[in-house]
């Protein structure tokens, strides 16, 4: 696995996103399930077994002002 793979498992592991479930009221069972739904929704594809790609070097795009 690369560096920035992680499993679901590993996800919901991590405090800083059990403290944010917790603040929005997102059960660990609702995130599973919407994987659950996700995957049957894709479709047959590479098997990437339970991992989740999550990109720590991936940065959003700057927001741009047309105003100036």
């Amino acid at each position: 696995m690369r560096p920035y793979d992680l499993t679901l498992d590993e996800i919901l592991a991590d405090p800083m996103v059990r403290q944010l479930m917790d603040r929005d009221g997102v059960a660990e069972a609702q995130v599973r399930r919407l994987s659950d739904h996700v995957r049957r929704r894709r479709g047959p594809g590479p098997s990437l077994g339970s991992a989740v790609a999550v990109r720590h070097d991936a940065v959003a795009p700057e927001s741009r002002s047309f105003a100036d």
